[in-house]
């Protein structure tokens, strides 16, 4: 029957042709959408948590919902230097953060910031792609100060080698008073960061807070999103849940998630407009074909092959093509995706900028994965099966002597 199928294939080169077109631009092209928007949603991500966050947040228990200095947790040095073991971890970023009063040693001018420490090591890469520094040095564990945004040192009038005065409440009850120099001015693209938060190592912010081996949050960076649940089940072990918040990216970032639901809603309904047009075009051919073969099915089933013989020749006349074609595709749509996916397609102008400005980086980064090409594999299938039904039922109901009514 197979063989039987392949002649019939050759017998009408122009129809099988278009057929195959049909098949190859929908799932050539549900490919590039798929890749494009997974690769998009992917590169955003990454790109925000490598700049502020990460994939995973581990805090106390209770300092999710207080956000107090007397709920952070303590935790030794070395169990935060073990998370980098973990399989799929690409950096461990420890801080510790709180509220406090600053204002300059010789001035009346105050306001309220947030302070946050961090080590300097581990933020260095990631602080270079979110800020500049104006004035002063970069953020070293070697010195002790502050850092500060360009609007908040204009705000205060407060300029680098400086001193200010920091006011605020520590652990437990404790006093939070220091006077630190300002050892260099940034320029912070998020405006908020910008008037309102200072930056120190960890190690100066735990010795102003008295809460020695003592963070707020410890963020983890995975190497891909997939890896996340991984990750989380890995530290288990390491922190009881009663003691611990483990969360992940999703959680923080949920105006975000409702954005990415609709943006594959949307997806969705191109998608379903694409095989809608394919499986109408093969639809529209089957019925063609089976329109003209009605006097060659009678004559056949009068030579004496089955309707279920004879179905199946018209089955495998269509797998032939649409496989066939959908693999084409496959072939082209993942070296295409392959490419570009380790070669980037860089923007540049104002969209790029704004993109920047959100700590986004300006790349179109195609996505390449099992699922994508798994997926189209069975949707054409699934046309495939759903247009068959029409020709096995009109074999079905043919009968042999309308062959010789005819004749």
């Amino acid at each position: 029957m197979l063989k039987l199928a392949w002649l019939n294939i050759q017998r009408n080169g122009h129809r099988t042709l278009t057929t195959m077109a049909s098949v190859f631009i929908a799932v050539f092209f549900c490919i590039l959408l798929n890749s494009v928007h997974q690769g998009v949603w992917d590169s955003s991500i990454n790109s925000m948590l490598k700049m502020t966050g990460g994939h995973v947040e581990i805090h106390g228990k209770d300092f999710v919902q207080s956000k107090s200095i007397d709920d952070v947790m303590i935790l030794p040095r070395t169990t935060i230097d073990s998370f980098a073991n973990i399989p799929h971890v690409q950096g461990v970023f420890p801080c510790i953060e709180s509220f406090a009063l600053i204002s300059h040693a010789s001035g009346n001018a105050g306001k309220g910031v947030a302070v946050i420490g961090i080590d300097p090591k581990a933020e260095r890469q990631r602080m270079k792609m979110v800020t500049q520094v104006m004035e002063g040095e970069e953020i070293s564990e070697k010195r002790r100060g502050i850092w500060i945004g360009k609007n908040l040192s204009e705000q205060l009038k407060m300029g680098v080698g400086d001193s200010a005065i920091i006011i605020g409440k520590g652990y437990h009850g404790a006093s939070a008073v220091g006077m630190l120099p300002i050892q260099g001015i940034l320029k912070i693209p998020v405006s908020i960061i910008d008037k309102g938060s200072i930056f120190t190592t960890l190690e100066t912010a735990q010795g102003l807070f008295g809460v020695e081996n003592g963070y707020s949050s410890v963020y983890i960076l995975a190497d891909k999103t997939d890896n996340v649940d991984f990750i989380k089940n890995s530290m288990a072990g390491t922190l009881p849940a009663e003691e611990y918040d483990v969360g992940d990216w999703k959680r923080s970032l949920g105006d975000l998630m409702e954005y990415a639901d609709l943006t594959t809603a949307l997806g969705f309904v191109v998608k379903f407009f694409l095989y809608l047009l394919v499986g109408s075009n093969i639809l529209g051919t089957v019925i063609m074909q089976t329109n003209e073969r009605k006097q060659e099915f009678m004559m056949m089933m009068a030579l004496g092959i089955s309707r279920k013989r004879l179905s199946l020749s018209f089955f495998y006349e269509l797998a032939i093509m649409v496989m066939g074609s959908m693999l084409a595709a496959l072939a082209v749509g993942f070296a295409i995706v392959h490419y570009f996916n380790g070669h980037p397609i860089t923007l540049y102008g104002n969209g790029a900028d704004i993109l920047q400005k959100y700590g986004i980086c300006p790349e179109i980064t195609l996505a390449i994965g099992r699922g994508l090409f798994v997926n189209q594999i069975m949707a054409v299938l699934c046309i495939c099966l759903v247009v068959a039904i029409y020709p096995v039922n009109v074999i079905r109901r043919l009968q042999i002597d309308m062959c010789q009514n005819k004749q």
